[in-house]
């Protein structure tokens, strides 16, 4: 992705600067796909947390993985960009 993002800087920095700077942009998107794995893995942790090497980890694990789930909602704004609805105008 960083490659990408630097490529994307250095050929066209106009639409660089567009892509980059929009909600809706392929970082928010790339950002979800890069924590859903670790989301899938805190899962698979609390499922096994017998075979966890120490009990402590436990807490630690659900944090993560809750911080990983908050993370990645706001990323892709709870799901209104891909559902296609907009925030209420205050």
């Amino acid at each position: 992705m960083l490659v990408l993002v630097v490529s994307m800087q250095l050929i066209a920095p106009e639409r660089s600067a567009e892509l980059m700077s929009k909600e809706e942009g392929p970082v928010e998107h790339a950002t979800v796909w890069v924590l859903l794995p670790g989301f899938l893995a805190g899962l698979l942790s609390l499922r096994y947390r017998r075979h966890l090497p120490s009990q402590w980890l436990l807490p630690w694990i659900l944090v993560c993985t809750v911080g990983v789930l908050y993370f990645g909602g706001e990323e892709a704004s709870w799901g209104s960009i891909t559902s296609g609805g907009r925030p209420p105008n205050n």
